[in-house]
């Protein structure tokens, strides 16, 4: 048996390394042939290699691999496609969107095209490293379901304390950035209170906090299935008020994937997949909205109830959510134009200051860590506030040389995720919840969140283990 999965291990292997590295192969041999001077439409060149790549990648991860739904590594793939190449649809297709803020026209041709080149080796290399690296969990299953029985003790009262100081902290934060949006009348207010602190590093636990308690398996199905839905709810409550949405749908999605993971029936019944498909595109509808009145946010509630009852939504929610997630391609694009033309090579030097920043001396050294982040480097030269990424970073970090890192990422994230599958489902989608912010933030952004979430449980788990 065992020779049989090595064999097969092996054929995966040579299939998925013959496969993307002679689509990348190809892609540059055709890149070099460009002249940039003579681009005039950068998505009907590159369309089709996004197209190809996409397919390569997905049919790699679900049919070559067979990875389970809930891998971070496939969801990670995915959203980048749709967070970086957005805009490569909606100028390929000539889709039309009512959205006012279009940072995408400040680019040219040339340095559109540049940019979704780089992101989409890199997305093919990060492929690559993850599934070489990946080795499926043969020990995958779930327990059964029942009301107070086969429940592990100490994970739902890990996850009680962090929903209760997680929640506490997370409702601090919430509240603070509800009055001051809707004083202000817009989300433009939400620069004043980005950035609270302990307190917005701690309400980062809340979510885990859910998590351990689903995992636990104390509720049954029944009450998970309510708390999931008051996660989902409160979430879609602090969008509608305040403007702001990037951890709360990241945060929506891993838990409601936690919860499909660790309840769902053996057969999930057709009328279920309708609903969720139908809440899906509710929550589509409603980040649609949301992005268009977010500077006049008393009319945020009147014109999502407005928009249900006409349907209109419908007809406008893909081009308007490819054009929402789109705009991530810029961050890439602002640094290319940006590094070493105006800013140096980074060297990994924000990397250094991003793993240092775990330590509560922020106040002791702003500039140092200040200097690890695009969004106060980058974004700011050129005032356009247009967010950060993981693969902008590699860029700015090692130029070109970035798409090796982006392998290197990618083999670090596959082993922590089926090392994670195997021993502890709490932490890997503790884990999940923060790098899957990855695709629309930079390390900087991340790694002090990634630290609480990690640590504060483990230290909690201990305490408990000595008591």
């Amino acid at each position: 048996m065992c020779t049989i999965k090595s064999a097969k291990t092996v054929k995966n292997n040579v299939v998925l390394v013959i496969s993307l590295l002679l689509n990348i192969l190809f892609f540059c041999i055709w890149y070099g042939s460009v002249n940039l001077l003579t681009i005039t439409n950068y998505a009907e060149l590159l369309f089709p290699w996004v197209i190809v790549s996409l397919f390569l990648q997905m049919y790699s991860f679900l049919k070559l691999y067979k990875v389970p739904k809930i891998d971070m590594g496939l969801w990670f793939v995915f959203l980048s496609y749709l967070f970086m190449f957005g805009y490569v649809f909606i100028d390929f297709f000539g889709l039309q969107s009512s959205l006012l803020w279009t940072p995408i026209k400040e680019y040219t041709q040339a340095l559109l095209f540049k940019a979704v080149s780089y992101v989409n080796v890199s997305l093919n290399m990060f492929t690559l490293g993850y599934l070489l690296s990946y080795r499926k969990n043969p020990s995958i299953h779930r327990r059964k379901v029942e009301k107070n029985t086969n429940y592990d003790a100490k994970t739902f009262y890990i996850g009680i304390f962090l929903c209760i100081i997680g929640g506490v902290c997370q409702l601090i934060t919430s509240i603070n950035l509800v009055v001051t949006t809707q004083t202000a009348d817009s989300y433009s207010a939400y620069s004043e209170v980005s950035n609270v602190g302990i307190i917005d590093d701690i309400s980062f636990l809340f979510v885990p906090g859910i998590i351990y308690v689903l995992i636990s398996r104390r509720l049954n199905r029944i009450k998970a299935f309510i708390l999931t839905g008051v996660v989902v709810g409160y979430f879609s409550a602090i969008m509608l008020l305040s403007g702001s949405r990037k951890t709360q749908l990241f945060g929506m999605l891993v838990v409601v994937l936690c919860y499909l993971h660790t309840y769902k029936p053996p057969k999930f019944k057709l009328y279920k997949k309708v609903i969720l498909v139908l809440g899906g595109t509710v929550l589509l509808n409603m980040v649609y909205v949301i992005r268009e009145n977010r500077m006049s946010l008393s009319q945020v509630i009147p014109e999502f109830f407005k928009s249900l009852s006409s349907m209109e939504f419908l007809r406008n929610l893909i081009p308007e959510t490819l054009a929402e997630t789109g705009i991530t391609l810029c961050s890439v694009a602002s640094i290319m134009h940006c590094v070493p033309q105006i800013f140096p090579y980074d060297y990994g030097a924000s990397v250094f200051r991003s793993i240092v920043s775990v330590l509560p001396i922020g106040w002791l050294m702003p500039d140092f860590f200040a200097q690890a982040s695009t969004t106060t480097t980058i974004n700011e030269y050129l005032n356009l506030p247009v967010g950060a990424s993981m693969f902008g970073d590699f860029y700015w970090c090692w130029g070109l040389f970035g798409v090796f890192f982006a392998f290197l990422f990618g083999k670090l994230m596959s082993v922590i995720s089926v090392k994670l599958q195997k021993k502890s489902y709490e932490v890997y989608f503790s884990i999940f919840y923060i790098i899957l912010m990855g695709v629309r933030a930079g390390l900087f952004e991340l790694v002090r969140p990634l630290f609480v979430v990690v640590f504060v449980p483990w230290f909690i788990g201990y305490i408990l283990k000595r008591k």
